[in-house]
């Protein structure tokens, strides 16, 4: 796989958590067992299973879409800059709907192994979230 191709994986992958362009296909990117961040899944369940139980739980809470800002690869891993517009739909890390927007942006690495992501490092703003959800 060359970096270009591994890049489009990726690209693929935002289409697939973004629900306004998601076509149901998270299994053709993601690797059956995926190693996602502990902070991904409330029960820390990995693989394609716990990534798929991660959206829906999501899903039932927020209204959500992805912009990928920046990406770079190099070898078998790509490293992207995304932003995460979020509207609370339902109690969310104990704060209850109030229909504002909140803007989150996070640094993903992600390595490809046969052309599906086969593991998730990344690293969200939390400090910036919470003083959104604060103010």
């Amino acid at each position: 796989m060359t970096a270009e191709s591994n890049k489009d994986v990726v690209r693929q992958l935002f289409i697939e958590l973004d629900p306004r362009t998601a076509r149901g296909a998270l299994a053709d990117v993601l690797a059956d067992d995926v190693l996602l961040p502990a902070d991904t899944l409330p029960n820390g369940r990995q693989g394609l299973a716990g990534m798929e139980e991660h959206l829906e739980f999501m899903g039932s809470r927020v209204e959500i879409a992805f912009d990928i800002i920046d990406m770079v690869a190099e070898g078998d891993t790509v490293a992207v800059r995304a932003r995460a517009r979020m509207k609370i739909l339902a109690e969310f890390f104990g704060f209850s709907p109030d229909g504002r927007e909140i803007d989150i942006e996070q640094v993903q690495f992600l390595r490809i192994e046969n052309g599906k992501i086969s593991e998730v490092w990344r690293l969200n703003d939390v400090a910036g979230m919470m003083q959104q959800l604060t103010a």
